[in-house]
């Protein structure tokens, strides 16, 4: 096995790991931000383009609702011009439908999928958060962006007990001058570090690192790659960053 460290403190890139990666704290604490949304059986009285407010929570349903209030299941229609809108200080949310179901704690949007907060925005066709579990799971493909980082692939997995998130399938991600490719991206909020797999990529011009693994620890600014590696550099400042 090749190992290869990179100092990404000679490449002038530490802001890429040591800055961004905040956000995505913020997006584990989303899931137990929204257990806001549980409502009481009042929740029962939205009715049709109504707006409703209970624990701080408004929710907006264009195409109308069907509230089981036996099964303690609520659903909220809404549509691609008009979509249901769920929101409270902290956070905004809108799909073309959303079901939440009390009795499993489980809140699901599905269709154009906009989730926004103070430090990201989420784009998925599918959201599911478990609010016992104090996790989401986005589907069908997704953006997340905040301030000038950009992440995109298929499925995006966030737990606030187990401070994980895990990004899979065709993931690209983008940082002012910096891009790269991945297959999975895991970030481990106790260890602060990031996992790249799946042939990795990073990207700055010209330059580029390519290996089996990276680990980016955002602590030191160091990036440790498992090869075989492929590279090209041009660092400013002198030194290669390559041990």
């Amino acid at each position: 096995m090749i190992r290869s460290s990179v100092v990404i403190r000679s490449l002038m890139i530490k802001p890429l790991v040591m800055r961004r990666f905040v956000c995505f704290s913020g997006l584990l604490l989303l899931a137990l931000g929204m257990s806001l949304i549980s409502p009481g059986p009042a929740a029962g009285t939205v009715s049709t383009g109504t707006a409703e407010e209970g624990l701080g929570l408004e929710i907006i349903a264009p195409e109308g609702s069907d509230l089981d209030l036996e099964k303690e299941y609520f659903s909220y229609f809404g549509s691609s011009e008009q979509p249901v809108i769920m929101r409270n200080p902290k956070f905004s949310l809108t799909a073309r439908r959303i079901d939440y179901d009390r009795k499993q704690q489980e809140l699901t949007a599905r269709g154009d999928v906009f989730l926004v907060s103070e430090e990201m925005e989420l784009r998925a066709e599918k959201l599911l958060v478990e609010l016992e579990r104090e996790s989401l799971t986005a589907t069908g493909g997704f953006t997340l962006t905040t301030g000038e980082m950009e992440l995109t692939g298929r499925m995006l997995t966030a737990s606030l007990l187990g401070g994980v998130l895990t990004a899979t399938e065709e993931i690209n991600w983008r940082f002012r001058d910096f891009w790269g490719k991945a297959e999975q991206l895991v970030y481990r909020k106790d260890e602060e570090k990031v996992y790249l797999s799946g042939t990795p990529v990073a990207y700055l011009g010209e330059n580029y690192i390519e290996g089996t693994m990276m680990v980016l620890h955002l602590e030191t600014g160091r990036i440790i790659i498992t090869g075989p590696v492929k590279s090209k550099m041009q660092p400013q400042g002198g030194g290669t960053g390559v041990d």
